[in-house]
Parts: structure tokens; C-alpha cells; sequence
């Protein structure tokens, strides 16, 4: 079988390229975020507010990072940990016949959401007002108030 690579841009350089600023990233990638996320350094600096984002707690794939690092860059760009939805999945951690493997673990994925600081919003975001606008119906939407 014969593998070739796909062209790809970084998210700076795609976001460049937009008319308008980038305010939310949704992003499910089986296990590339941190890759994506790192291509974007100046992007989710200035101008992302909100960033859904698939998460693992266990290292499944090469590569991939876990939600702590994740949560890490994230909160390095400004961010807060806000809220989870864990995938309804157990992982049984040893393969047995039905009936004998029990219940498994917890799962070990889940969907989680990073919203902005608002004091990086108010010192960092090239219109604040409109930010910090945008940033509350973000959290309206997702029920947080």
C-alpha cells in the first residue's frame, strides 16, 4: 500500500487568508489537535475565544497528546477549562469473552470546551468590547452562565 501525503497549511497561515477573524475552533482529529493547535500559536493568541475540542486522558494513538497537555497550551494562551461532555464509551483494558470482562474503566475521551479569560480578552483581543461580547454568547450557548 502506498501512502502519500496530503498538502496542508498551519491554521496562522489558513486564518491569514479568512476576511474575518476566527472566534471559535471545533476541532476532532483523532488525536492531531495539539498539531493543529500548535500551527496556530498566534491565532488562538489574538483572536479565538472559544476552543471545542475533542480530548483523550490516556495516550492512545503515537503522538497524540493528553487532555492535561492540551489544557496546558490552552491555559498558556489564556484560556480556562470550562466544561466536558465524556463520549459514552467504557474501555475494557483487557479483552474477554462477553461476560468476563467486566465493566471496564472509565471512558477515556470526551468533547472539552476552553473559553477565553476575559482579562486576556480585555488586554489582548484587537477589539475588546466586541470580544467580550462574543465570548458571553459563547457561554450562553453552551449553558454557562
Amino acid at each position: 500500500m502506498v501512502v502519500s501525503a496530503l498538502p496542508a497549511i498551519s491554521l496562522d497561515d489558513h486564518a491569514a487568508q479568512l476576511p474575518e477573524a476566527i472566534d471559535f475552533l471545533g476541532i476532532d482529529v483523532e488525536g492531531a489537535e495539539m498539531s493543529i493547535l500548535s500551527g496556530g500559536r498566534q491565532t488562538i493568541s489574538r483572536d479565538v475565544l472559544g476552543v471545542l475540542t475533542e480530548v483523550m486522558f490516556y495516550k492512545l494513538l503515537e503522538g497524540q497528546k493528553t487532555f492535561g497537555e492540551l489544557s496546558a497550551f490552552l491555559e498558556s494562551s489564556g484560556y480556562r477549562f470550562v466544561w466536558i461532555k465524556p463520549h459514552p464509551d467504557q474501555y475494557a483494558f483487557s479483552r474477554r469473552p462477553i461476560g468476563l470482562r467486566g465493566r471496564g474503566g472509565v471512558t477515556d475521551t470526551g468533547d472539552a470546551l476552553f473559553l477565553r479569560d476575559p482579562e486576556h480578552v480585555r488586554e489582548n483581543h484587537p477589539e475588546p468590547d466586541l470580544g467580550l461580547a462574543k465570548l458571553a454568547f459563547m457561554a450562553l450557548n453552551f449553558a454557562l452562565l
